[in-house]
């Protein structure tokens, strides 16, 4: 056998930030508690995007009454214009008016659109059901500006649990030669993998390399690998000492 000491993450970790800066008005969840996607998280003061939004929406009524008047301008002018009442040249001046009030308009509902989106972000929801950690920041605070905490807690998915350890490149290809040479088709990249944990106890369940690393580490000259194990009972947590141990060579 060979071992690799690894470091156990969620099969899935989101950070939870904070994507307009303010202060933080609120939370609403009981830290290291499970949370369900959609719960209410965090609420940042919203007094100054809610203005935002505010002189957005004046900006958009007003460029709608231009448009309108434009609008009507063209509609006036056109008849005008094929009996020789007004000049073409007042013509093509109004609906050289009416068409930049369209692009104003469309400048303005955009506009609207981000101070909005920016309005959401005071709300911040679980975006996955998972394991919640310990608030980087209080109520009180200020947040979302460096230096002052941006990101505010992180989720992760433990019903399966993921650990990442490094071998060499020697012991890489080692082993691609190896398991080359004894692994058919069916068991091709299905070695099961052993979990040692920190008191030196055997992990009942058997995981398996769900991916690695693209290229070897030039700064360390080792390749990365993640593996999965199943956590139906939920005891590991991310961020504890492992020791990944898998069968290379069997000998009669």
């Amino acid at each position: 056998t060979r071992e690799w000491v690894g470091q156990t993450l969620g099969a899935v970790d989101i950070e939870i930030r904070a994507r307009v800066d303010g202060w933080l008005q609120g939370i609403y969840f009981t830290e290291g508690s499970e949370v369900r996607k959609g719960t209410l998280l965090y609420k940042i003061d919203a007094t100054e995007l809610e203005q935002a939004v505010a002189e957005a929406q004046g900006n958009v009524a007003s460029i709608k009454t231009l448009l309108a008047q434009a609008e009507d301008d063209v509609k006036r002018y056109t008849p005008l214009a094929e009996v020789g009442a007004v000049s073409k040249r007042d013509l093509e001046i109004a609906i050289s008016t009416y068409e930049a009030r369209k692009g104003e308009l469309d400048a303005a509902l955009a506009g609207l659109n981000i101070t909005q989106t920016n309005l959401g972000y005071a709300t911040i929801t679980a975006p996955i059901s998972g394991l919640i950690g310990i608030s980087a920041a209080r109520v009180g605070d200020f947040v979302g500006r460096p230096p002052n905490p941006v990101i505010l807690n992180t989720i992760s998915q433990i019903d399966s649990i993921h650990v990442r350890f490094s071998i060499s490149e020697q012991e890489y290809l080692y082993l691609v030669t190896k398991f080359r040479e004894t692994d058919n088709s069916k068991s091709k990249n299905k070695r099961p993998l052993e979990m040692v944990l920190a008191d030196g106890s055997i992990y009942p369940e058997k995981g398996f390399v769900v991916f690695a690393q693209r290229q070897i580490d030039p700064t360390t000259g080792t390749l990365q690998f993640e593996a999965s194990f199943p956590n139906k009972q939920k005891i590991l947590r991310p961020g504890q000492f492992a020791k990944i141990r898998t069968v290379v060579e069997e000998r009669k």
